[in-house]
């Protein structure tokens, strides 16, 4: 193993424990969110004054918390160390390659100079546990990664980010959300689900104007083509693994109820499952010591247009319920989060329309990166992983 290899892998176990201490004693210190009656349901009668709410997950409330002046503090410590170790870890060890055309360039503008209330969702496939931050961090500009304040939030299963104090408070540092998967390790999840309240705790995200970045696949796919694109998605790897044979819809449900329409812009990566490859028939990592010397790229897609579907539904049943940034403001509305966030048939078809036209952009960046590897004879970079 090269020796520079060792070294940087030594540094990151140090800064992660750094950084986990730090974010622990920010989570201690920060404010409890409060009590609303639309975040966490009716006030029981016992509940004292400025209760946290309840939740599917007991370290899942700590995503809530306001950013104090320690945990903003911390929160750029990390993210500057994040940054730095994976531009050290990708362009150092390995070699990266990004596509930088008319879509990356507006993308990076948007970063930087979007409106104050203009959403951004960028979606993207999913090869690794460690997709975001390592590609995010490679590919964009500096100041738009290590800035906590322009960087993005992202979702991870509530059952591995938020599963004790410590992963809970590194998680809401790292400006990581809470997700509930339908069918999670324990067998089928009732908290999961596109009509569950982790996720309009991201619609309130997008409803805000920030920037929250999606794995629309669910789970770490390393066939070598996006889930739901390929036979190989019928392989043992994805069967004993998958749920569903497409993208998740709840990306489709925050598009389709945001006041203001997000701008959507697709990204594809290929080469980070030879960097951390998992067993096809565990899924587990099969070593814990990322490889060198393997190729990594990315290209980012035009912004995927989907407007028309939000307006034939609209035109057909009437408008949708808009999420408000402000759980407090539905609150004093006389707002039930259960009754407005609950999905009609018609509109679970809405959702799946606006995931399919995702779908199919990211298939087209998907080919695109697949021909740009042939042309550079570099096919083996997209290959599944054996």
């Amino acid at each position: 193993m090269p020796k520079r290899a060792v070294v940087a892998g030594a540094s990151a176990v140090l800064a992660s424990a750094t950084v986990v201490s730090l974010s622990y004693a920010a989570y201690r210190t920060s404010p409890q969110p409060q009590w609303n009656e639309v975040a966490g349901g009716p006030r029981p009668p016992d509940a004292p004054a400025g209760a946290a709410r309840p939740s599917t997950n007991t370290w899942a409330d700590c995503a809530d918390r306001p950013a104090g002046a320690m945990l903003a503090a911390v929160r750029r410590v990390m993210f500057t160390g994040c940054t730095l170790f994976a531009r050290l870890w990708l362009t150092k060890l390995n070699t990266f390659h990004v596509v930088r055309d008319i879509h990356y360039t507006e993308l990076v503008g948007l970063m930087r100079r979007r409106a104050r209330a203009q959403p951004l969702i960028t979606v993207m496939n999913h090869s690794t546990v460690v997709d975001d931050p390592a590609i995010l961090a490679c590919a964009f500009p500096f100041d738009c990664i290590a800035s906590p304040r322009r960087s993005r939030w992202t979702l991870c299963s509530d059952e591995l980010c938020f599963q004790n104090t410590l992963a809970a408070a590194f998680s809401n540092t790292g400006k990581v959300m809470p997700i509930a998967r339908l069918k999670n390790s324990r067998g089928h999840n009732p908290c999961g689900g596109i009509d569950q309240k982790l996720l309009l705790d991201v619609a309130r995200r997008v409803a805000a104007g920030d920037w929250v970045h999606i794995f629309p696949e669910g789970r770490c796919v390393q066939t070598g083509r996006l889930l739901g694109t390929s036979d190989t998605d019928n392989d043992a790897h994805a069967t004993a693994h998958s749920f569903s044979t497409h993208l998740k819809w709840g990306v489709g449900k925050l598009i389709a109820h945001s006041p203001t329409p997000p701008v959507v812009v697709p990204l594809y990566h290929t080469g980070m499952q030879h960097v951390l490859p998992l067993s096809p028939l565990t899924n587990r990592l099969k070593s814990r010591v990322p490889r060198v010397g393997q190729l990594v790229t990315v290209r980012v897609g035009a912004p995927v247009a989907v407007q028309d579907l939000i307006d034939q539904y609209e035109a057909r049943y009437g408008p949708l319920v808009r999420v408000s940034a402000d759980a407090r403001a539905d609150s004093a509305a006389g707002g039930d989060w259960h009754m407005t966030w609950a999905s009609t048939p018609a509109q679970r078809e809405l959702y799946r329309a606006i995931t399919e036209r995702i779908q199919s952009a990211l298939a087209s960046l998907q080919d695109e990166a697949a021909s740009d590897l042939a042309r550079s004879g570099q096919v083996a970079s997209n290959r599944p992983v054996v």
